[in-house]
């Protein structure tokens, strides 16, 4: 995933933050990259992951909102942080 869409990256960056020099710039990329390369890595881990880990492994907040989306047969898309170590 190294340098995924760098010029579209850099572009959006200097358009969002305008007041930041080059090298806070350069900062932020470096940690949107370091972040994406996470995100995919987990999103593949997760083909393989088995139901039994996910619930050793994952805590869900909020699970009403997503049963009520389901008894509404409504798609969602679950989005996944870390926090702390």
């Amino acid at each position: 995933m190294a340098g995924y869409r760098r010029k579209v990256v850099r572009k959006n960056l200097r358009n969002s933050f305008p007041e930041k020099n080059a090298n806070e710039l350069l900062r932020l990329e470096k940690a949107f990259q370091h972040w994406f390369c996470d995100l995919v890595l987990e999103t593949l881990k997760t083909l393989r992951i088995s139901p039994m880990q996910v619930e050793r492994l994952v805590k869900v907040e909020g699970e009403e909102v997503l049963h009520r989306y389901f008894e509404q047969g409504r798609s969602i898309i679950l989005v996944m942080g870390h926090w702390g170590n």
